[in-house]
This record gives structure tokens, C-alpha cells and sequence, in this order.
């Protein structure tokens, strides 16, 4: 595959990914796929690794010098005393929609949200 033919799918998949980010509209496993196909296609071996971390989560201890620059897309995940979160984003997610779903199965009684409380 030539250089050319790589960076015009490259920009492709580019807008596939931005437009599905911006509708929300699949899970974060996919996303993270789109974008290591778009690291793939340019050549980019430390966004690769680094993507790959994210899908199934860091290692502990995680080798730093593996991702190189994409170090810097990880500041989110460091907590002030130097140590990180290693879950990978799709376990965040999932995590994120059992407690969204654990939520919404709590009510209130209806006697207390219609104001007739005992």
C-alpha cells in the first residue's frame, strides 16, 4: 500500500472515528479501534502500544518508555501521589453503565414522590 493510498484511508477512518465520537453513538472499544487502525496506517508504533494499554488496561509496573510521547495523553489517569489507574477505558465504560443502570433501578416509593409519606 502507498504512502498516499494509506493517508487517504488514514482520513477516512479519521472521520469515521470523529463522527462517531461526536454522536456517542458506539462504545469506547470501537472508538479505540478506529484509532489504532489510523495509528497502523501511520505508522505510529507508540500510539499503537499506547492504544493497546487502553483496550486491555496497563500493567503494573508499566513501562513508561513503551508509549513514548503518547505518554502525555495519560495525565488524566495519574492520581497526584505518582500512581495510575490501570483499568482499560472499555472496563471504565462498562463500569460507568452498571452504575448508571444500578441507578436507575432505585426509586423512590410512590407514596414518598407523591407526597403522601407516612
Amino acid at each position: 500500500m502507498g504512502q498516499t493510498t494509506r493517508f487517504a484511508e488514514a482520513r477516512v477512518v479519521t472521520e469515521s472515528l470523529l463522527n462517531s465520537l461526536e454522536a456517542g453513538a458506539e462504545p469506547i472499544a470501537q472508538s479505540i479501534m478506529k484509532a489504532k487502525r489510523i495509528a497502523r496506517l501511520l505508522k505510529d508504533s507508540d500510539a499503537q502500544t499506547w492504544l493497546e494499554f487502553e483496550m486491555t488496561g496497563y500493567p503494573n509496573p508499566f513501562p513508561k518508555a513503551e508509549i513514548g510521547y503518547c505518554l502525555r495523553y495519560m495525565k488524566p489517569r495519574f492520581n497526584p501521589d505518582g500512581s495510575f489507574k490501570i483499568s482499560s477505558l472499555p472496563g471504565i465504560e462498562a463500569e460507568i453503565t452498571g452504575f448508571e443502570k444500578h441507578m436507575q433501578a432505585v426509586r423512590y416509593p410512590s407514596s414518598f414522590s407523591s407526597g403522601n409519606a407516612r
